[in-house]
């Protein structure tokens, strides 16, 4: 039997895709460079001082969706300067998140829920979620019932709320 042409050409690509498969592309925003990681194991150990905003962000490794979330609100947070902490939390073990933060780059603390403590605690069920605090204050929560881009566009108004009361100051 002889394969030609454009099955021959199809048949190698799947041959090549099972025997090197491709590796996990970069997300947008990601960096190359190479960062300390901040890993914790607690919430109150990565978290700022006192009456800076946090902007909690739950995310997986394992979930590309997240991946982009994730990344998505750095960028946010960096280009337009808000004067907010990102801190990402994961339910990952820290020897994953250690390796992901270290292969991206990732500059902000990140916690390793592994008991649900955090989770528990702002009642998270799925990642990705994001979530705006203020010391103990919810500010902002992500409404699942809504699509992403209006999720991120009720975020990035409470953000530019924070900034201007910040500047008023």
């Amino acid at each position: 039997m002889r394969i030609r042409g454009k099955k021959a050409v199809f048949f190698i690509g799947g041959l090549l895709t099972i025997f090197f498969p491709a590796s996990k592309p970069t997300p947008a925003g990601a960096s190359i460079e190479k960062a300390p990681t901040r890993l914790f194991l607690t919430l109150e150990e990565a978290l700022p001082a006192a009456g800076r905003p946090v902007l909690l962000v739950f995310f997986s490794t394992t979930c590309l969706v997240c991946w982009d979330d994730l990344f998505e609100a750095k960028a946010m947070i960096e280009a337009d300067d808000f004067p907010v902490e990102l801190v990402g939390v994961s339910l990952e073990r820290p020897e994953d998140l250690e390796s992901f933060l270290k292969k991206y780059s990732f500059p902000y603390p990140v916690v390793s829920d592994r008991k649900r403590l955090v989770h528990r605690r702002f009642r998270v069920r799925a990642a990705p979620f994001k979530l705006l605090l203020l010391d103990e204050a919810v500010l902002y929560r992500d409404d699942l019932r809504q699509n992403p881009k209006t999720q991120r566009e009720r975020l990035r108004q409470c953000l530019i709320g924070l900034t201007s009361k910040s500047r008023l100051h």
